[in-house]
């Protein structure tokens, strides 16, 4: 694991969210779209939305890296030398 520095606020407090995570969290917004989909059924249609975009996460998404000061989010630099 390699030591991060927010470019924005130059916070060392710096969280990893990989492409697995985001992809649960749009998950997750699905779900609760699909439990409030029994009181306003319009939202129903939140739920293949977030469904598909949890689906690109997996397969296309990148790991990224967020400051927990800020809140600023960019991809994880690739290390040259490693």
């Amino acid at each position: 694991m390699a030591w991060h520095m927010c470019p924005r606020c130059e916070s060392k407090k710096v969280d990893e969210l990989g492409k697995w995570m985001m992809s649960f969290i749009y998950f997750g917004i699905a779900g609760i779209f699909m439990f409030f989909g029994l009181l306003l059924p319009f939202l129903w249609l939140g739920v293949p939305v977030f469904f598909v975009i949890s689906m690109l996460e997996v397969f296309f998404g990148k790991d990224r890296l967020r400051c927990k000061d800020c809140g600023h989010q960019w991809e994880e630099p690739k290390d040259i030398a490693q």
